[in-house]
């Protein structure tokens, strides 16, 4: 006698429950019993108590890789247990940082501006509008840039310079401080990096891609993607 394992697909079936997973073509679910690790193709999940997503016939925690604050998925990492916090309660958080990437057009014409709105957040979660200005100077692959908007500290202002190659060194920011009106009497501050800009003789298409800031809320629902993603 023997025992044969078919790892052959099956078909796929549609659920109500957003829990269920299912494997297209190759590959596994890998599962931890919280000292070794297990494969499987059985995608039948569920929340425990503790909101980890576990495997519904064995109790064992489904293992994949936490994002980031940026939303970034970093797979060299270890493995560990995937938790949806539903009905957790979050903090407003302040912005203290963000990042504008994209082009600025090498070959516009002196004083050329290039606008971009931001968006920040206070220590109430309250959303605060600014804009970001960019001017093409007189001088050689140099923008002079400026924040304006309702509270802003001052005049906040500078100057970047791209290589020859349309590069930022790295570490080129700007900042600017705002009151939010929130009873602190201290304002708030806002980093905002530069670096990844480039300067090259195509249309200008900077943007504010991230923030970390955000308003008060609680996690109400989650869905999965066909990549896995959460």
């Amino acid at each position: 006698r023997s025992i044969d394992t078919f790892m052959t697909q099956g078909n796929l079936e549609t659920t109500d429950v957003p829990t269920d997973m299912a494997i297209e073509g190759a590959g596994f679910f890998v599962v931890s019993d919280g000292q070794r690790l297990y494969f499987t193709r059985d995608g039948a999940f569920r929340l425990d108590a503790s909101k980890a997503l576990t495997h519904a016939s064995t109790g064992y925690k489904l293992q994949g890789w936490a994002a980031d604050d940026k939303g970034e998925i970093d797979p060299s990492k270890p493995l560990g247990a995937i938790t949806i916090p539903l009905g957790q309660k979050m903090l407003a958080k302040a912005t203290s940082k963000m990042e504008v990437q994209g082009n600025l057009d090498a070959s516009a014409s002196v004083n050329t501006e290039v606008s971009i709105p931001l968006e920040a957040f206070d220590s109430l979660g309250k959303s605060h509008s600014f804009t970001l200005t960019f001017t093409k100077s007189s001088t050689t692959n140099a923008w002079d840039w400026k924040v304006s908007g309702t509270g802003v500290s001052g005049t906040p202002a500078g100057t970047i310079t791209f290589d020859s190659n349309g590069r930022l060194p790295s570490g080129t920011s700007a900042s600017f401080s705002f009151d939010p009106s929130t009873g602190d009497p201290n304002p708030q501050t806002v980093t905002i990096d530069l670096s990844a800009l480039t300067q090259y003789a195509s249309q200008s298409s900077a943007s504010m891609v991230f923030q970390d800031g955000f308003p008060a809320g609680t996690l109400e629902d989650f869905a999965v993607d066909d990549t896995g993603l959460i």
